[in-house]
């Protein structure tokens, strides 16, 4: 069967029903916009997704700053110095 919104609106119960043995899509338009599917598929399909889930630089990132934060006094970064810089003195000598 072909559910449109307001026919999965209407009969929910039914929808239900037949979603306990096959996943069942719902239209809008002739487009899909949802499907309802039983509970064993969706947890199938969240044990799936969390695996699936690829660790991303920010993960990484928030493993190293409590780590960063607890030895701060050990990282601390040298006072910044200015050091020659031969192009910007050329500029000036260009400009001047």
């Amino acid at each position: 069967m072909k559910w449109t919104i307001a026919k999965a609106r209407q009969d929910f119960s039914k929808l239900l029903k037949k979603a306990e043995s096959d996943p069942q899509a719902i239209y809008n338009r002739n487009q899909m916009v949802a499907a309802v599917i039983n509970v064993r598929l969706f947890q199938e399909f969240s044990k799936w997704a969390s695996q699936q889930r690829v660790r991303t630089i920010a993960d990484a990132f928030g493993d190293l700053r409590p780590l960063l934060q607890k030895d701060a006094e050990i990282f601390t970064a040298p006072s910044r110095q200015d050091r020659k810089n031969d192009f910007a003195e050329a500029m000036d000598e260009l400009s001047g």
